[in-house]
């Protein structure tokens, strides 16, 4: 059955001190929310605000941000298939992405030194990480829940799967989380099921936005949840969680991972890594990208 979830505490850090509400939908911003629904999913959140209180709430003391009543993942899976921009995927990658997207992989099979490592694209998408990695040398797994965001399966040269029980019994070297966390309801329940697929010695590569650090800037509640022209960093329902360095640090840990370090971390990602430290303290320098495995 279709319903909400209403999370009033913190998944993070299970704070016990009452979160702050940061925006809510009222009459003056309903407008932009309904612009939002019809432009992004054809208006089919609109009556989702007979429903619930849309708002954004925070943590005083690690600082993360979630939507206080989210959707059930059906009704989720619903909204994305929904998304009226959504065009079939396409092998064509522009050509500055592809670059980055393969300088990263490559340090990723730099950092692992297997032979033949196993990849596991976690919400792979439309699958440019994916196609990116086996042609670094990985052989790859992509699981991505929707179907209408994946590639045509004439085209595919890795091996896709759409539901978790496909994914029973793997093990990966590598297990690539790409701009995921902040689009589920339970990000610590994800990563402590990503842990049933790790291989001994696995690298988990994990990325979220970092809210601190958003295209909004310091404009970012006046826009919610729509400025007519870009989506949200919180708009409704897409992110249901918005991190900082030290709200997504405390995920890694609640879940069961410890960030990577050594010299080899050091040698492929030294500016990363400068920020990662420097984030504990100033979490405006810091950023929401960690390399972790299994404590």
């Amino acid at each position: 059955m279709n319903k909400f979830v209403r999370i009033d505490t913190c998944q993070i850090c299970e704070s016990s001190v009452q979160p702050e509400i940061i925006v809510s939908i009222d009459e003056s911003n309903k407008k932009s929310y309904l612009d939002y629904s019809k432009i992004k999913y054809d208006g089919l959140i609109d009556d989702w605000l007979n429903k619930i209180k849309v708002e954004i709430i925070h943590c005083v003391k690690c600082n993360h941000y979630w939507d206080r009543e989210q959707p059930s993942q059906d009704m989720l899976n619903e909204m994305y298939a929904s998304n009226i921009n959504l065009r079939p995927a396409s092998n064509n990658i522009d050509g500055s992405v592809s670059s980055k997207i393969k300088n990263e992989i490559s340090k990723l099979m730099w950092i692992i030194r297997k032979p033949n490592p196993l990849l596991l694209d976690y919400g792979s998408g439309a699958g440019k990480w994916a196609k990116i990695a086996v042609d670094v040398g990985f052989k790859v797994t992509a699981y991505e829940p929707s179907k209408e965001r994946s590639f045509e399966k004439n085209e595919l040269s890795f091996t896709l799967v759409h539901s978790t029980d496909s994914l029973k019994h793997l093990l990966f070297d590598v297990i690539n989380i790409e701009q995921v966390l902040e689009h589920v309801s339970k990000p610590v329940e994800l990563l402590k099921e990503v842990r049933k697929y790790c291989a001994p010695g696995a690298v988990v590569r994990i990325t979220v936005p970092n809210i601190l650090r958003c295209h909004e800037a310091d404009k970012i509640w006046q826009e919610w949840p729509y400025n007519g022209s870009r989506t949200h960093t919180m708009a409704p329902f897409q992110h249901l969680h918005g991190f900082t360095p030290n709200s997504l640090r405390s995920v890694i840990f609640k879940a069961g991972f410890i960030p990577i370090n050594g010299l080899r971390i050091w040698l492929r990602y030294p500016k990363e890594m400068i920020r990662q430290l420097l984030g504990i303290w100033f979490p405006r320098l810091g950023q929401t990208f960690i390399l972790v495995r299994v404590r």
